[in-house]
């Protein structure tokens, strides 16, 4: 019974706890799948050092999270115990009941807090996720971005080095074409002096031939530079001759105009006259219209007389400039006789010598021909001279159209460099921008890499140590097991199992690496060959000592290595716990990842050169592995170290050359740029320049289209004044019409005289409306005379201005003309250099060949030396042999021979030694002569030489710097004269179209006034069309006959073309009443305007 009920509590307990985890279960299912969408698995799986962040894949290792991470659910423990009777049955039941109720109730509150900790765990998540999501998107934006601006940096960093390269290019370019002309010139130049030489030679036979005829020669040159200067004087005269025709062409020209013009004021006034004889014949009950004509007629006879007697002065004054420029010509041609007579003289003169030198020129006919073959060749020289020059001119436009297409190219490119720089600069704030942001990041990346920079740096050190400290002790236990195979052999065969292993071990590294490194060793092979068989004996008792110094070396090693290997425990265990902080900072640095990307390609940088340095160490390891095997090579070994040191500091010497190079190229490009902005400042004002000019020619062309503007409607309204010229003759056919009918309608007389009531009135209020258009035209009158005057005294003032700036134009080109000379004159005296050098270079020339002469003397006399030496040679082997035969012959003779023999030998010798020391010391001095004189004579050579070719370069520099700034001051006045007569002449322009709108204003106005006054009538008239025949006679001035409308044509088309406008002025007068005065300030006005454009066309052309 009771293990029953023991079963049934226990399966009461499961299935509380079942049903506890299932309701946990689900959700952590879910938390899971979340985890394993965004974690990868091995993120997921659980370590013991790990944070409680990361999710398990199963459903038990969910529970097992849950137990630990909240508070963990287990059964309570049970304070009942069930007694042992069947009565304590049902009290136990009891309390296991309150217990499971109360477990419940507790479950329910856990289960509430559960599920507000896991929503707001899934809330933080979401954000967390967020977050991630946006700190991705902007970092993929920005490293686009940045890639994006480094590809565009690159574009433009190539077009600017294209560029570059295209301008050196060209540069070049243009150097080698100058390189090649000059080459040409020079080969010229040199063709030229060969040339020079040649005529020199046959000038110098020409001289020996010529030396009779040098006083005729004399006489001749004198002749020929009389006649020279005749004809100059003949030329000069012969110019003022052709001005003094031009001038009397433009006289005669200006005569002719005035005739013309005479012609037509006649052709005018006869046809006024025959006009008035009609208007006499057909009206002569109207006095009143004939007095106003009359009055006009006189007006004109007055002003035709004015400009006939103007006309007759100025043909007076062409008259007189005739007559003066005759007088002028007369001395002339009485000089330019004399010239005559002077040179038939001369001539007579030189026939009289010519026929005293036929006879002498017969003899020398051969001469004459090879003069005459020696001109020919100096033609031919003169032909390719000229041809070459026409080359060099042709080349010359071809370099000048080049450099205009290169300045061209260079324009465009700068345009092009302009747009790139704005360009930059836009990506340059952009940068900026972006900058900024980083900057944030970056600090914050900065912060974690100094920390994994410092613990990299460590774990490399003793990594590095390690390596270091293995590879010592691989070298020191070889050397040791070696040393003591022959005490041990027990501890040897232990070293030899361990040096296996290593050996193995090593082995199994070395093969790696075989492949990469076989080349090195091989001639590391070859080298360590050669020196074994260089060495010697005493290389053998050095490696012994050094073997000894080795072995004291690797007993203090062991000791370090011992230290070391203890050190090497306590850094694995701060290895290890590093590697613990690694891993509990794995979840910061996969928040990191993508933020250490730009680390990792550094990183990768910084590996590639590790891996570098590691296959140093094992190229170094294998050459230690050599060295073990090979001890006897220890000194070689040292010396590739020492090789491999001087190649790091080769290496090093190389890498600060290169950094030189770079800053220099650097400073290079600085420069340029310099340049460039120079350039473009420049560019910017020559732009500016142009953009003025540009400016100025629309302003003329606004001013052109204004004035056809203008014209058009000038033919515009001379076409509708031809309109209203054949409606006039329509309405003229009409009023004949009703001319027929009045006659019928006589009845209408009575209604004739209120008409003329009317038509009084009306005249009061013409007579009213014209003394209001008097007083307005009058004060009109007054402002335009005002204005004249005020437009009269600036257009003196302007007047002034320009005879002012034709003063300095006239001074500035009296300037150019003294320039010219001055830059002939310097030709000449450059001229003159040129011929001065050349007669240096014939001194040199000279003193050269003295020099060979010398060379030659002294050459002699070194072989006559020799020769001399050969000789005494020669005669001291013959003694020698006459004292052998003498010494063979006479050994019998006495000995007072002998001594006498000797004596005669040693003066013999001596006299010899005297001479040939005499001759050595006179050909020593002949030479120390020679040279001192040849070294002084170059020194004042190139003494001379110096001062001229810098006194030649100071003048020529001073002449040309004067020369260049007169001509910039010339050129900078003459600009600022012209462009100060621009601006005269449009402010002329401006005011005379002031003045031309003013009149044309007043003359519109004058128009419709004219215009009204027949409209009012013709109103009155339409009632009836009798008084139009009757009143005929008292409106003459308002209907016209045939012979008057052809006048006022004419008139108005004078008045519109320009050609006549006084007329006009006349007629408006006549019909506005003026009074004599004003009429007369209104012509004199005209007269003005007429006088001012006249001289504004006059100086336009």
């Amino acid at each position: 019974m009771f293990k029953k009920l023991k079963d049934n509590l226990a399966t009461q307990v499961n299935k509380t706890n079942q049903t506890l985890f299932a309701s946990i279960l689900p959700t952590d299912s879910i938390l899971s799948t979340r985890d394993s969408n965004n974690r990868t698995s091995s993120i997921a799986s659980h370590d013991e050092h790990e944070n409680s962040r990361s999710r398990l894949d199963s459903a038990s290792s969910d529970i097992s999270q849950t137990t630990g991470s909240s508070t963990s659910y287990a059964s309570p423990p049970r304070q009942f115990v069930p007694p042992s009777d069947i009565e304590s049955e049902y009290g136990g039941d009891e309390s296991d009941h309150e217990t499971n109720n109360k477990m419940q109730k507790l479950l329910s509150i856990y289960k509430n807090k559960f599920s507000q900790l896991k929503h707001a765990y899934d809330e933080v998540e979401r954000e967390k996720d967020n977050l991630k999501n946006v700190l991705q998107q902007q970092q993929d934006t920005h490293i686009k971005h940045r890639e994006a601006l480094r590809k565009k940096l690159k574009q433009e960093q190539q077009a600017r080095e294209q560029i570059e390269s295209i301008y050196l290019k060209e540069i070049k370019l243009r150097d080698s074409k100058i390189e090649e002309f000059t080459q040409q010139l020079t080969e010229h130049e040199k063709f030229v002096e060969s040339l020079q030489g040649e005529i020199k030679l046959r000038d110098s036979k020409i001289e020996q031939f010529t030396q009779q005829f040098a006083e005729h020669e004399k006489l001749v040159q004198s002749l020929k530079g009389e006649n020279e200067t005749l004809r100059e004087q003949n030329t000069k005269r012969g110019t003022l001759l052709a001005e003094c025709k031009q001038k009397i062409d433009a006289h005669t020209e200006k005569r002719n105009d005035l005739v013309t013009e005479r012609d037509n004021l006649l052709q005018q006034l006869n046809e006024k006259q025959t006009i008035i004889e009609t208007m006499m014949k057909n009206q002569p009950a109207e006095d009143i219209s004939v007095e106003s004509l009359k009055t006009n007629e006189n007006v004109d006879v007055e002003r035709l007389q004015e400009q006939l007697e103007s006309t007759n002065i100025r043909v007076q004054q062409l008259e007189a400039d005739l007559e003066l420029a005759k007088q002028q010509q007369q001395p002339i041609k009485s000089n330019s006789d004399e010239y005559q007579q002077k040179y038939e003289d001369l001539l007579i003169k030189f026939n009289e010598i010519s026929l005293n030198n036929e006879q002498i020129l017969n003899d020398k006919l051969t001469f004459e021909q090879s003069n005459k073959e020696f001109q020919e060749s100096l033609l031919k020289d003169k032909q390719q001279i000229e041809e070459l020059t026409t080359e060099i001119a042709i080349l010359k436009n071809s370099l000048s159209t080049e450099n205009e297409t290169h300045l061209k190219s260079y324009e465009a490119l700068t345009t092009e460099y302009k747009n790139l720089k704005n360009e930059l600069d836009q990506m340059a704030q952009e940068r900026t921008m972006y900058k900024d942001k980083y900057e944030n990041t970056d600090n914050a990346t900065d912060q974690i890499n100094t920390t994994l920079t410092k613990l990299e740096h460590d774990y490399r050190e003793s990594t590095v140590k390690c390596t270091q400290l293995t590879e010592k002790l691989n070298t020191q236990h070889q050397e040791h097991l070696e040393e003591l195979a022959k005490l041990n052999n027990q501890q040897q065969i232990e070293l030899n199992n361990k040096l296996k292993e290593l050996q193995e071990e090593n082995n199994r590294i070395i093969l790696e690496k075989e492949n990469q490194h076989k080349k090195a060793i091989e001639i590391l092979k070859m080298e360590i060959v050669n020196t074994e068989k260089e060495q010697n004996s005493e290389d053998e008792n050095k490696f012994q000592t050094e073997i000894k110094r080795l072995q004291e070396e690797i007993t203090n090693l062991s000791l370090q290595i011992n230290q070391q290997k203890k050190e090497l425990e306590e850094k694995s265990f701060q290895i290890k716990e590093f590697e613990k902080l690694k891993n509990e900072s794995t979840l910061s640095q996969i928040e990191l990842i993508d933020e250490c990307n730009s680390l990792k390609e550094q990183n990768k940088q910084i590996t590639i050169l590790q891996q570098e340095l590691d296959e140093k160490k094992m190229y170094i390891q294998s050459i230690e592995h050599q060295l073990e095997e090979k001890q006897n090579d220890s000194t070689t070994i040292e010396q590739l170290k020492a090789t491999i040191k001087e190649h790091e500091q080769n290496i090093q010497t190389n890498q600060a050359n290169n950094q030189h190079l770079l800053e220099q190229k650097d400073k290079e490009i600085d420069a340029l740029k310099q340049n460039l902005s120079n350039q473009q400042s420049l560019y910017d004002s020559l732009t500016k320049e142009n953009q003025q000019i540009v400016e100025d020619l629309n302003k003329q062309k606004l001013i052109i289209n204004e004035i056809d503007n203008i014209q058009q409607q000038l033919i515009s309204q001379q076409s509708q004044i031809n309109e209203k010229d054949e409606q006039l003759s329509i309405l003229k056919t009409k009023l004949d019409e009703q001319q027929d009918y009045n006659k019928k309608y006589s009845e209408l007389e009575i209604k004739l005289n209120n008409i003329l009531s009317e038509k009084a009135i009306l005249e009061n209020e013409l007579d009213s409306t014209r003394i209001q258009i008097q007083t307005t035209q009058s004060a009109l009158n007054e402002t335009t005379n005002v204005n004249m005057k005020q437009t009269e005294e600036k257009i003196k003032e302007l007047e002034t201005q320009c005879d002012s700036y034709q003063n300095e134009i006239e001074t500035l080109k009296s300037e150019i003309v003294s320039l010219v000379n001055i830059n002939e004159e310097n030709t000449r005296r450059i001229d003159e250099f040129d011929d001065e050098k050349f007669n240096f270079e014939q001194e040199i020339i000279e003193k050269n060949r003295q020099i060979t002469e010398s060379n030659e003397k002294i050459e002699e006399l070194e072989s006559n030396l020799k020769q001399a030496q050969e000789t005494g040679a020669k005669l001291r082997k013959a003694l020698q042999k006459m004292k052998d035969s003498i010494t063979n012959k006479e050994q019998t003779n006495n000995p007072d021979t002998e001594i006498q023999l000797q004596k005669v030998t040693d003066e013999y010798e001596q006299r010899l030694k005297e001479q040939e020391k005499e001759y050595n010391t006179r050909l020593k001095l002949m030479a120390k002569e020679m040279n001192v004189q040849i070294e002084d004579k170059e020194q004042t050579y190139n003494r001379q030489l110096n001062e001229y070719i810098q006194r030649s370069r100071k003048n020529e520099n001073d002449l040309v710097h004067s020369s260049e700034q007169q001509v910039t001051s010339a050129e900078e006045r003459a600009l600022n004269a012209e462009r100060e007569m621009s601006k005269l002449q449009e402010q002329l322009k401006e005011k005379q179209l002031e003045n031309y709108r003013t009149v044309q204003d007043l003359q519109n106005q004058i128009q419709k006034l004219i215009r009204q006054t027949p409209e009012t009538i013709n109103d009155a008239t339409q009632t009836s069309m009798e008084d139009l025949h009757q009143s005929n006679g008292d409106q003459h001035l308002l209907i016209f006959e045939p012979t008057e409308v052809d006048y006022l044509k004419q008139i108005v088309l004078a008045y519109m073309t320009g050609t006549d406008r006084i007329t006009m002025a006349k007629v408006i007068c006549a019909v506005l009443r003026y009074t004599d005065n004003e009429t007369s300030l209104v012509i004199e006005q005209e007269k003005l305007r007429q006088s001012v454009s006249y001289s504004n066309k006059y100086y336009l052309n």
